[in-house]
């Protein structure tokens, strides 16, 4: 998510409130005075699962995900290499205009998350509006909410046959989902990758 805070976005081309999730930092540098970033990154092998199910039915990727995986890991997909992208942000974590989450942590306490993410915009709120957030942005509140669900994009792929696959944009919101798609050696090969990445950055999942 991108807030403007001081003057109009219109000359670095940003909307209020983008997802900037899949632009590399240097997009935006030119706009960093403007901007408050909320970054939320995530283990690189539940993302990789995440991106293969979105890539299956919205981009109409027909691969195998063993192939999947191998292109994830060489910095061969969209928005890529994953591990750049992420310490990108993370080496600037400590910017007053950066707030760096991790999904893992909005997994395991939500309302701590909440009260951050508010206080880094500015504000603070009661327990009575936590608990209405906790509820809103629970995983079952947007799967069910079409502002965010895709739903809409999802019937139209299905109507046309746009792409092969089928399937829905919110599907898991776990942590841990990949055990169930990958192979101990994969998950191996995913493991030492992620460790000579994070090699010194003190960024641990």
């Amino acid at each position: 998510m991108v807030r403007i805070q001081k003057r109009s976005c219109f000359k670095c081309c940003i909307r209020p409130s983008s997802d900037i999730s899949k632009l590399k930092l240097s997009v935006i540098a030119y706009c960093s005075d403007l901007l408050q970033i909320i970054y939320v990154a995530r283990n690189a092998k539940d993302t990789c699962v995440s991106y293969y199910h979105h890539c299956k039915i919205l981009e109409g990727y027909s691969g195998s995900f063993d192939n999947y995986c191998k292109l994830f890991i060489g910095g061969s997909l969209c928005f890529a290499p994953f591990w750049s992208h992420v310490l990108n942000f993370w080496k600037r974590r400590d910017q007053p205009n950066i707030l760096f989450l991790k999904f893992e942590d909005l997994k395991r306490d939500l309302p701590a998350e909440i009260k951050k993410t508010a206080h880094f915009l500015g504000t603070e709120l009661n327990e009575a509006r936590v608990s209405l957030l906790v509820e809103h942005l629970s995983f079952d509140s947007m799967k069910n909410n079409p502002s965010v669900n895709y739903e809409a994009v999802m019937e139209i792929n299905r109507k046309f046959k746009l792409t092969p696959a089928d399937g829905h944009f919110m599907r898991s919101g776990q942590v841990g989902n990949y055990k169930e798609a990958m192979s101990p050696e994969l998950i191996l090969e995913f493991d030492h990758w992620t460790q000579e990445n994070l090699a010194g950055s003190k960024l641990a999942f």
